[in-house]
């Protein structure tokens, strides 16, 4: 963790692989922001019984990279992203209304 000293207040750290959703919860699209991940990621939107509704690959710098998703085809309920790399895997809850 990073401190600033001026305001001794914790600064996030771009090192620190996660997944940003938003809005959350969704009605038509929602923005998948990647960062502190670097190369090509494999994205996965599933239901909560592990059916697959959506895959995609991002290329990523290691910086924020966002992308849109299209939700108007997809029915009201929970889901999951599911970010995986050759190392990670980082997982987040969607919920579509």
């Amino acid at each position: 963790m990073l401190i600033d000293p001026c305001t001794l207040v914790p600064e996030q750290s771009t090192d620190i692989p996660k997944i940003e959703i938003s809005p959350n919860p969704a009605d038509n699209f929602v923005n998948i922001a990647i960062s502190g991940l670097k190369g090509k990621v494999a994205v996965a939107l599933t239901r909560m019984d592990g059916a697959a509704c959506s895959s995609f690959t991002m290329e990523t710098d290691g910086q924020r990279t966002v992308r849109s998703l299209d939700l108007s085809g997809f029915s009201k309920g929970i889901y999951l992203i599911r970010v995986k790399t050759d190392q990670k895997v980082l997982t987040e809850k969607l919920v579509v209304r």
